[in-house]
Order: structure tokens, then C-alpha cells, then sequence
């Protein structure tokens, strides 16, 4: 098999993170509701913020605790459970409880991803753990879609599957704990998060990278529903379907994709599924259709189907010593802090300031990069992916 399943273990973290994500998407549709409300714009974009904040902090805070300690877990369950509770009868402490959310929500997924890419064999374990966050996702995005304009019940839904969560968390710990120890006979690295990022050189450098193509990934959410309506008339209901025929298709072709890939030059495809992410939205600005838009839509998302699995496993192949949490914390640091946190940095500073092709031009930018870099850069793991 190419998942080794001890106990069960594999499937526990799967589900749990499952569950987990389809509460997360919960704060997908506060704006809107916010909006809904009549909510202060300032409010509305604070919101977002605070919780990307806290989830930064919370994968930060990963290293000071131990990955298999049961109560540090449980606490960051009750304060997810306490958060959403309270955010059903009080709205006057939102922004606190937005941040306090994500905190929670980024120490949980730190946990369950420095879990799953420690034992990960090779892609294809990290592509089985994708195709669960996205079940997730999908399952959430057309529940919620359903109920928004009933945010309670969406709230409620959410506490309910965290506690599905917290079930398969504590069936996870007291069935599989000895797998969940990553302390390692070597001394850990006692200088600081800095220190050690510098003597990461070649992590530093893939953080960096993955942390760009992060944030122009995110643009699907933030610029790219915008660009449709305004240039190519396409409606916000099809664009749910496009989104939710892009998280099908992952659950779908993610896996035999990734299969295919498996034993080929990890440089074809990491920068190629980099570059197919980039040069769809570089292509943007050159068409006029609908069929266009559609055909580049497609190139997105196969380019997030071979880039994910490929990029979730390179810290593991590049670190010196992958049982360090710091250098772990660093990647899912990068992932969180791109997709919530510099995402919308960068596209309110380019659409409020330029013209929103910039935005796609730089993503064309960093597409031919990539292209040059794949062709030209002789940077390769230590052990084969």
C-alpha cells in the first residue's frame, strides 16, 4: 500500500481535519452576513484579518508545545467550540473572537499537518489527506451556500462538526499516541525561529517561493470573481459552479494526477503546477469570452492539483533535520499567512491604488519565472519524492 495505516491512525487524522475544515468554512461566509447586517466595511475587512492573525499565531505557537499532548489539542477545541457559541448571541466582541477562532483553527491544523507530512510516504499521502480537507470544503460550501442567510444555523452547524473533530481527535489519541510523538534522539535546535530559517537556506528560499504563489493562488477568491463579472459577464451563481466543479475535480482527479506524477523530476512538478497556477491568471487579461475564461479556469485548477501535493511534501525533502517543529512551523506559518494575510494586502493595494491586471501581469511575471527556473535551476532534494 502506499499509505501505511497504523491503528488507524491516517484515517483518524483525515476525518478529524475533514471536520475540521468544514467549520473553517464557516468564517468563508462572515462578510457576507456581515455585509448583510449592515456591518461597517472597516469591520468587515478587520474580521478577516483578525482571524488570519490568529491563525498565524496559532500554527506559530506549535513549537512550544508537544504534538501529541492531549490537552493542549482539547484546549484549542474548547476555544474554537467557545468562540462560535459565543458568537451566536453576541456581536459586540467580534473582532476578538475572530482572532481568538483563528488561533485555535491554526494550532489544530498545524498539529494535524505536521501529522500527516512527518509519516507521509511520498505525494500520495499528502493528495489523500487534500482530497478530505476538500470533502470538507465541498460539503460546507453547499450547506452554507443554502443557509446564508441564516448565519446562526451555519454557526451551529459548525460547532456541530467540531465536536465531530474533537470525537476523532480523542479516538486518535488514545489509539494511536505512540505514532504522534515526533521528539527525535538529536537535540533540538535552541536558537531562534530566525537562527534556524538561516541555516535553512534552501527551506528559507521554498517558504519564500510557496508563500508568492500562495498569495496569487488566493486571488481566486478575492480579484478573480471580480475580473469575471466585470470583463468576461460572467455571473456570481456560475462562478459558485466553477468553485464548486474546482473542488469535485480535486476530490476526483487529484489522486490518479498526483499517481502519474509520482516518480518524475520533482523540478516538472513543482515548477510546473507553479506555473500552470500563474500563467492561467497571466492569460487573463488577453480574452474576451466566456469559453476563454473557462479554458483558463481549467488550467488553474489543474495547475492547484499538481502544485499542493508536490509543495505540502518539499520542507520534508529540503530541512536538514524534518523532525525539527520549527522548521515545520515555518511552512504552515507561510501557507496560512499567504492565504489570509498577504492575499488581501496584495489585492487591496493593487485594486485600490492600479488597474486590477496588474495583478494578473504579475502573476504572468512570476509564471515565466517559474518556466526559467524549471529549465535552468539545479536544485534537487536529497532523497527522491
Amino acid at each position: 500500500m502506499i499509505v501505511k495505516i497504523k491503528d488507524k491512525t491516517f484515517v483518524y487524522i483525515c476525518l478529524m481535519a475533514a471536520c475540521l475544515y468544514f467549520s473553517r468554512v464557516a468564517i468563508t461566509f462572515l462578510p457576507v452576513h456581515l455585509h448583510n447586517i449592515g456591518q461597517n466595511k472597516w469591520v468587515i475587512g478587520l474580521s478577516t484579518a483578525m482571524f488570519g492573525s490568529g491563525y498565524f499565531l496559532g500554527s506559530y505557537l506549535l513549537k512550544h508545545f508537544k504534538l501529541a499532548r492531549k490537552k493542549a489539542l482539547l484546549l484549542a477545541y474548547l476555544l474554537v467550540l467557545s468562540c462560535f457559541t459565543e458568537m451566536l448571541f453576541n456581536n459586540w466582541l467580534l473582532l476578538p473572537l475572530c482572532f481568538m477562532l483563528g488561533t485555535g483553527f491554526g494550532f489544530i491544523f498545524a498539529n494535524i499537518n505536521l501529522l500527516v507530512l512527518k509519516d507521509a510516504n511520498n505525494r500520495l499521502t499528502v493528495s489523500i489527506y487534500r482530497i478530505f480537507l476538500n470533502i470538507g470544503a465541498a460539503s460546507a460550501l453547499f450547506t452554507y451556500s443554502l443557509l446564508v442567510a441564516q448565519y446562526n444555523i451555519i454557526l451551529i452547524l459548525s460547532i456541530i462538526m467540531a465536536l465531530c473533530g474533537v470525537l476523532f481527535s480523542i479516538r486518535l489519541d488514545f489509539k494511536s499516541s505512540n505514532h504522534l510523538d515526533l521528539s527525535t534522539n538529536k537535540a533540538p535546535i535552541k536558537n531562534s525561529f530566525f537562527k534556524i530559517m538561516f541555516v535553512e537556506k534552501r527551506l528559507l528560499l521554498f517558504c519564500l517561493f510557496d508563500l508568492i504563489i500562495n498569495t496569487l493562488y488566493s486571488q481566486f477568491y478575492l480579484a478573480y470573481p471580480i475580473y469575471l463579472k466585470t470583463v468576461y459577464h460572467v455571473s456570481i451563481t456560475n462562478f459558485g459552479i466553477m468553485s464548486l466543479i474546482s473542488v469535485i475535480s480535486i476530490i476526483l482527479l487529484e489522486y490518479p494526477i498526483t499517481k502519474i506524477f509520482v516518480n518524475a523530476n520533482w523540478q516538472i512538478v513543482f515548477y510546473g503546477g507553479a506555473f500552470l497556477i500563474c500563467i492561467s491568471q497571466g492569460l487573463l487579461p488577453f480574452g474576451h469570452t466566456q469559453l476563454y475564461a473557462y479554458i483558463v479556469f481549467f488550467l488553474y485548477v489543474l495547475g492547484e492539483i499538481i502544485y499542493f501535493p508536490a509543495s505540502s511534501f518539499m520542507p520534508k525533502q529540503l530541512c536538514t533535520d524534518p523532525k525539527n517543529l520549527d522548521i515545520w512551523v515555518s511552512y504552515s506559518s507561510s501557507i496560512s499567512g499567504a492565504s489570509i494575510i498577504t492575499a488581501p494586502i496584495f489585492f487591496s493595494l493593487i485594486y485600490g491604488t492600479l488597474d486590477i491586471n496588474y495583478i494578473w501581469y504579475t502573476s504572468l511575471a512570476i509564471g515565466v519565472l517559474c518556466l526559467f527556473t524549471f529549465i535552468v535551476y539545479n536544485w534537487r532534494p536529497k532523497v527522491p519524492i
